[in-house]
């Protein structure tokens, strides 16, 4: 048990673990009254953190909780903490949280993973809109991580709507860009972060992709808060959030594939993964299937040639979308009839 009399074993525990999770800039466990007990880093003096946002949402709610973008008192870097509360086996007495701060450098590097095209843009910001990630191709140079977007109307009115959202504005940069805002865990209902990303607006081909780019960074930002509560909440965090998107997304899937069907179209995939590709009616390529989609229908689609010659004739709607999204879309294919 993690427990501040056996400080001393739970300070080796956290020390190696952190010689193996390089993800981490430290582990530590603080006791009821806020004072840091134990630390995979050596602290000299009594530490108080009582102040941290993720010891109060843990302490008061007894779950798991993400903090925000901070200054580690302990590793003087930039760092957002998650934390589970520890409690006795016998009457459930409160000895306190256990923490992991996670190191925000790492965070940028799962970012620059994602091969998103020159232009766009990539920002993590915590609950209070302070950026704890912000990657762009190609790279600016400009550190704007710890910087708070809160005074931004543009940004806010993202994180103010609660879900998924999309639009088009003026980044940051001063450059116009298609974005689509995703929140992400929630601790007592309140989003702990949100995913940003702005894909530059040059053509309707990029603006169909945006809905790739978002799958593909929402996938990684979900795989990072597990990976970052996984060994303190086990596969009671990460279930919830894996399946649940994925149930989501697949939810979907069956509704634009069912409408489709419906409405003449043949339909490819979409059953054990949410891709749905569709055949374009006869004597229509799958550029024409684009326009006519997004002038008759205003629908956004993925040409099938533009993967290669092979996808001529296809033609792919995203079910990584909100379900209100998805059956809109549904009732409007169902009401063009392509049979």
């Amino acid at each position: 048990d993690i427990r501040p009399d056996r400080a001393a074993e739970a300070g080796a525990l956290f020390q190696s673990l952190l010689e193996v999770h390089a993800v981490y800039v430290n582990i530590g466990a603080i006791d009821p009254d806020g004072y840091l007990f134990a630390s995979g880093l050596p602290a000299t003096n009594r530490l108080y953190l009582g102040d941290r946002s993720y010891f109060q949402i843990a302490r008061d709610t007894g779950k798991f909780a993400v903090g925000d973008y901070q200054l580690g008192r302990i590793t003087g870097k930039s760092t957002l903490s998650m934390a589970l509360p520890v409690r006795g086996r016998e009457r459930g007495r409160f000895y306190g949280v256990v923490f992991v701060a996670l190191d925000l450098n790492w965070l940028n590097q799962l970012a620059a993973r994602a091969e998103l095209p020159d232009g766009s843009t990539l920002t993590v910001l915590d609950r209070n809109a302070t950026i704890l990630t912000r990657y762009s191709l190609p790279e600016s140079g400009d550190n704007w991580v710890g910087q708070s977007l809160a005074n931004d109307p543009r940004v806010m009115s993202f994180l103010k709507s609660g879900g998924d959202a999309v639009g088009v504005s003026t980044g940051l940069d001063g450059v116009k860009r298609l974005y689509t805002s995703t929140p992400l865990s929630r601790s007592s209902g309140i989003a702990d972060a949100h995913v940003i990303v702005g894909l530059p607006v040059q053509a309707a081909y990029a603006a169909a992709n945006h809905t790739l780019a978002q799958n593909l960074i929402f996938l990684g930002a979900v795989a990072l808060l597990a990976l970052a509560a996984a060994w303190i909440a086990g596969d009671i965090f990460v279930l919830r959030q894996v399946r649940g998107l994925v149930d989501h997304y697949m939810g979907n899937a069956r509704i634009l594939s069912d409408a489709a069907t419906r409405a003449g179209l043949s339909v490819h995939g979409g059953k054990n993964a949410p891709y749905i590709w569709m055949g374009t009616p006869p004597g229509l390529t799958s550029w024409q299937m684009f326009d006519r989609m997004l002038q008759d229908l205003n629908v956004v689609i993925t040409p099938g040639s533009g993967f290669g010659s092979e996808g001529e004739g296809y033609f792919r709607i995203s079910a990584f979308n909100s379900r209100e999204n998805a059956e809109e879309v549904a009732r409007r294919l169902e009401a063009a009839s392509f049979s």
